[in-house]
Parts: structure tokens; sequence; C-alpha cells
């Protein structure tokens, strides 16, 4: 259970975990960071609940499967670690970091539909009439 005072201070990390990740773009590719990628994070620390655990996960992610996925999936998960790295320092306790995580990436997929770009699960950038904000 996270403590009420901890609350708004949480959700300033997750929303600077969020502007951080929406202002990048993959070299090359020019693709936003995929909201999905932060996904993995929460669900790995969701599964072994240790903080510690997650900054080994964050070394490995690099070279995984996940990385060869696409062209801009190894760049991102790299911003991605760059951007946590620090976090893990602040938020030591799984509870808290798993809420800070959760909200960052609702943050990154309620961007993601505002602007109708994203992208998609191949790695293929997605426009307005292909994304989530899409009602065809």
């Amino acid at each position: 259970m996270i403590a009420r005072e901890r609350i708004k201070p949480l959700l300033g990390e997750a929303e600077r975990l969020a502007d951080s990740l929406r202002r990048y773009r993959a070299p090359g590719s020019d693709d936003p960071v995929d909201p999905s990628r932060l996904a993995e994070l929460h669900r790995y620390l969701r599964m072994v609940r240790d903080v510690q655990q997650l900054g080994g996960f964050l070394n490995l992610l690099p070279t995984s499967f996940h990385a060869k996925m696409s062209k801009s999936a190894r760049p991102q998960l790299l911003e991605i670690a760059k951007q946590v790295r620090p976090l893990l320092e602040r938020v030591s306790d799984p509870d808290e970091l798993l809420y800070v995580l959760g909200w960052a990436q609702r943050l990154l997929v309620t961007e993601e539909r505002r602007t109708g770009l994203g992208v998609d699960a191949s790695g293929a950038e997605r426009s307005d009439d292909q994304g989530m904000g899409s009602s065809t």
C-alpha cells in the first residue's frame, strides 16, 4: 500500500518519465517510444517485485529478442533504460515503482491517442487512420 503523502511525488516522477520518453525519437526512424516497451518493465517488476532485479533486466533488454523486433526497438529500449535507471535510485519500493511505471505508460498511451500517432506491434508508425485514436 502506498502512503497517501507519496502519491503526488510519485505522480510527478511518472509525469517526468513520460515527458522525457514522449520527446524521444528513435534515430533513423523518428519513431516515438512505444508505451508497450515501458509495459514490459512494469510486467517484469510486478512478477519479481525486486527493484534491483529490474535494474539487471534493464541491462539485458538492449540485447533481447524485443530489441530485434524493429529498427527502432533497440534505441527505444536504450532510452527507456537511460531514463529509468536514475528513477530506481529515487524510488526503491516495488509498489511505488509499479505505480510510477504504470502511470508513465498511461500518460504515453494518452498522448498517443491524442495525437493519433504511435508505433504498432511491428514497429511501423501509425497514422491517425491506423492508430489507436481511430474510429475506423
